[in-house]
């Protein structure tokens, strides 16, 4: 009796592991009824617009502003703003490349990257440095809320 139950258990754990990882898999395939772009809708640069200006107006009501702030607040605003995503290279031009010419290729557009989050916190530590103790707590715990979230979203879909 007891070797019944140690094979009536080990086949319910195979039966449970295998369901686990057939469920697993099907999460990561795609919705063939999905339409082709409805990973792509959600980035798009009208909606990511939105989302900036909507996120921006929720911070500077958080924030209470001065009017002797004001200037700076539009000042990191326009700073802040999301540009047009950079190109991305020709899939054929890079296959012709040499290895070393690829890798120039991908650290030069590493630095472009660098130099554009660069930019965003010299904004960031200009408009901080004017905010008061309160606000500072509130911008600390508002500013870039949930991006990591939407960053592995991006790169899945």
């Amino acid at each position: 009796m007891t070797q019944f139950r140690k094979q009536l258990l080990a086949g319910v754990a195979a039966i449970g592991l295998l369901a686990g990882s057939l469920g697993v898999h099907a999460a990561g395939a795609p919705n063939p009824e999905a339409p082709p772009t409805a990973g792509r809708e959600a980035w798009s640069p009208e909606k990511m617009q939105e989302r900036y200006a909507k996120h921006q107006a929720e911070l500077h009501s958080k924030l209470q502003l001065t009017p002797g702030q004001e200037q700076a607040w539009n000042s990191f605003s326009d700073k802040m703003k999301p540009g047009p995503r950079p190109a991305r290279p020709d899939r054929a031009a890079t296959e012709k490349l040499t290895a070393p010419e690829r890798m120039e290729m991908m650290l030069a557009r590493m630095k472009e990257g660098e130099q554009r989050f660069a930019d965003r916190l010299a904004a960031v530590k200009e408009f901080y440095a004017i905010l008061t103790p309160e606000q500072k707590k509130v911008f600390d715990a508002e500013f870039g809320a949930g991006r990591h979230h939407h960053h592995h979203q991006r790169r899945g879909g």
